[in-house]
């Protein structure tokens, strides 16, 4: 009787750790998965030739923008950053990664994936030097497109940037309160086959091979990638560098809830300033 209860026991932990697994590397929730949302009127709907994502694309300004959503999210959630670019005459990019918002489901989609359909919309439409502006899933795929020397940008906007990739997973887990001592095995599977990926498709997760203007914007109450071990550790090590940079720590804020702060415009307006010069066209949003 207890060698029965005993492999039973064995076979529900395997097959949770299996579910979790799954969970952690898919965008498979049906709620957040095909959410629907609006954006202001004036954007279009646009795929790209090769892969077939999607993307939208708003005005014809000299200035480009391309903004990449968090993970399980989607465009929508860029929509109040996306205003202040707008305003500023930009013509602004949303792009849905792999796997979420309008795009298609595909099992396992990731942040190299995301920095692929980065590069083809950039080749795709001949975009210019763009300001990079990503949130949590999107500001790793930044980091990823960039330091490929592929793509080429005017400018990065990076929120809630984690440190390293050795632990996302992890990060993750204790985000969904998931237990790590106990389930240390999915972790530990989804890190090295994220880093097998990595090796086979040459991409680099590179902070120091950056050149371009960057600005890192985390939330103070950030419980997915806390401040002190992300954050910080940026900030220690692109001024080591001496690199291009400015940060803020935005106080009360939780992970990729950054905009909802009353000063993020007049944040973000200071570096677009820094960055192109004061050009505020006067666009309608």
């Amino acid at each position: 009787m207890y060698i029965q209860l005993f492999f039973i026991l064995i076979n529900i932990y395997f097959t949770l750790g299996l579910i979790i697994l799954v969970f952690l590397n898919n965008n498979l929730i049906p709620s957040l998965r095909y959410q629907r949302y609006s954006l202001p009127h004036g954007f279009r709907l646009l795929s790209l030739p090769v892969s077939g994502i999607r993307y939208w694309k708003f005005g014809a300004g000299s200035e480009s923008v391309i903004l990449l959503h968090g993970w399980t999210a989607n465009s929508g959630m860029m929509v109040n950053r996306a205003k202040i670019y707008m305003k500023r005459g930009f013509t602004v990019y949303l792009l849905d990664a792999p796997s979420h918002g309008v795009n298609k489901t595909t099992f396992f989609p990731n942040t190299v994936q995301y920095a692929r359909a980065l590069d083809e919309l950039i080749l795709t439409d001949r975009i210019t030097q763009p300001i990079l502006h990503g949130v949590s899933f999107g500001s790793i795929a930044i980091v990823f497109a960039v330091s490929s020397r592929k793509v080429k940008a005017k400018a990065l906007v990076l929120e809630a940037l984690p440190s390293s990739m050795d632990r996302i997973f992890f990060d993750m887990m204790r985000y969904a309160h998931i237990p790590v001592p106990l389930f240390y095995w999915v972790g530990w599977i989804s890190t090295e086959s994220m880093r097998h990926y990595f090796l086979r498709t040459q991409t680099r997760f590179d902070l120091t091979s950056i050149t371009v203007p960057i600005f890192l914007i985390h939330g103070q109450q950030d419980k997915m990638f806390p401040c002190q071990e992300n954050f910080e550790k940026n900030k220690k090590l692109l001024n080591n560098l001496k690199k291009n940079f400015s940060s803020w720590e935005v106080g009360g804020s939780s992970h990729s809830e950054m905009d909802k702060n009353k000063e993020y415009p007049e944040k973000l307006n200071e570096f677009i300033d820094k960055v192109i010069g004061v050009n505020i066209i006067g666009a309608t949003v």
